[in-house]
């Protein structure tokens, strides 16, 4: 009847096929946090690799064979083969990610490039030979600071 009942509606195929784990990314000024939901595999078996600007997250997890006397009916977990994969910014130094995994949790600290840092742009005063001066012409620089932007006619 055991085996019936998992033939019959399909669970030894829903169980052991390909799934994805659960992922956050979050962003902060000077780094992503990729955070991947492993519960029940053995960080031997998560595989890490960076390339083309790419991350991929892959690993499997085994089902219990203890479930294997036929005592077990149902199942609600996945098992298997996985793959994640995120695309990164151009930039990103792989030699400065690190990984942490407790508690079934992945954490991956991503640092982000010089070019995909925010930074801020000061304004400045015409002093003579900077690019809005050369472009507008010395007199139209000082009627923008003072006007607002002005364009050569």
């Amino acid at each position: 009847m055991n085996s019936l009942f998992v033939t019959q509606f399909g669970m030894d195929q829903l169980l052991e096929r390909n799934w994805q784990p659960a992922c956050d990314l979050e962003e902060s000024r000077d780094h992503y946090l990729m955070t991947l939901e492993l519960p029940g595999i053995p960080k031997e078996q998560i595989r890490i690799e960076c390339a083309d600007n790419q991350i991929m997250i892959s690993g499997e997890r085994n089902r219990d064979s203890s479930a294997a006397d036929g005592s077990l009916q149902y199942f609600e977990r996945r098992y298997g083969k996985f793959q994640r994969s995120v695309a990164l910014p151009s930039g990103v130094n792989a030699d400065r990610i690190e990984a942490n995994y407790q508690d079934g949790v992945l954490r991956l600290y991503i640092p982000k490039p010089e070019s995909a840092k925010p930074r801020q742009i000061k304004i400045n005063q015409p002093s003579g030979g900077g690019f809005f001066e050369k472009f507008l012409g010395a007199s139209h620089a000082c009627e923008a600071k003072a006007e607002g932007p002005a364009y050569p006619a």
